[in-house]
Formats: structure tokens, C-alpha cells, sequence
């Protein structure tokens, strides 16, 4: 990367309130995959190619698939003690503290390039084919009742799709 498309990435990040990451992808400066290998990294997280992540069999059942497309993370293993999540942003605290509380047992997170994984929780929950190149909003609007949120994270939303 050039110190000009650093520059172009500061600037879209200021302009569309973007972190630098998204906006480094957005101005095609890296990869999506690049700033997941540079976060897996900065975070002591396995990085795993979504193709070949097993996801044991009903498990997908326990979140709404439009939650967890929205908050992009994908349960993809439960045990008596602990659930396995793949996600995209391992800064998103307030989707990791949902799901510790809501599933009840510690996490184990790994990561994933958010592209590669919007489209693997799009076919795990049979969404319809969109485009999932887009870069993430860095704000998702906050729900005015958590205890909602929570009903909608375990049990699914009205017209949401389940695998």
C-alpha cells in the first residue's frame, strides 16, 4: 500500500464513518482478506476459510438468521461448555456479550473475512443471492428495547429465514 491510498483510505473513512480497514477495502487499497489476516493476527484468532467450516448439524437453528446476518457471525459448533462462533469484527463486543448471554456459555471465536463470510451465513440460512461486497455499515442502529433483541437473536424474526 501507497502512502497516497492510505491518504484516499483516511479520507473515506472520515467521510463515510468508516474504520480504516473497511475503507482500505472500499478504496480497493487491500483485501478483505488481507485485513482479516492483519486482525486474526492483531487478535490471536484463528483465521478459517468459510468453504470448509463444519457446522454441526442444527446448530444454525439456535440463532435468526437476520440477526446473525446483520451482525455478521455464524455458530457453527455448540458443546455443554462453550460455543464456537465465527466472526468478522472481533471489536464488536456488544454481538459477543449477546450471544455469551443468550447461548449461556463461553465463546470460542474464530475469524473470517467478511465478505467470504456474509455470503456463507447467506447460503447456511438460504437468503437470497445479494451483493455481499459491499463494506459494512460501521453503525447498525440500536434496538430501543434489548430484551427484543435478545427474543429476536434466539427464536428469529418474523419472514427470517432458518437452516
Amino acid at each position: 500500500m501507497t502512502p497516497i491510498q492510505l491518504e484516499q483510505a483516511l479520507e473515506v473513512a472520515r467521510q463515510r464513518r468508516l474504520r480504516i480497514g473497511e475503507a482500505l477495502v472500499a478504496t480497493g487499497a487491500c483485501t478483505d482478506l488481507a485485513i482479516a489476516e492483519a486482525l486474526a493476527k492483531q487478535f490471536d484468532l484463528p483465521l478459517v476459510d468459510t468453504a470448509t467450516i463444519s457446522i454441526q448439524r442444527g446448530v444454525t437453528k439456535r440463532l435468526a438468521g437476520g440477526w446473525a446476518r446483520s451482525r455478521t457471525v455464524l455458530l457453527v459448533r455448540m458443546t455443554s461448555t462453550e460455543a464456537h462462533i465465527v466472526i468478522a469484527d472481533p471489536l464488536d463486543l456488544e454481538t459477543t456479550d449477546q450471544l455469551r448471554e443468550a447461548l449461556g456459555r463461553p465463546l470460542v471465536l474464530s475469524l473470517a473475512p467478511f465478505k467470504a463470510l456474509r455470503e456463507r451465513i447467506d447460503s447456511v440460512y438460504r437468503f437470497p443471492t445479494r451483493d455481499t461486497a459491499k463494506t459494512p455499515s460501521p453503525k447498525r442502529p440500536m434496538k430501543l428495547d434489548p430484551m427484543a433483541d435478545r427474543i429476536g437473536l434466539l427464536r428469529g424474526l418474523e419472514g427470517d429465514h432458518a437452516a
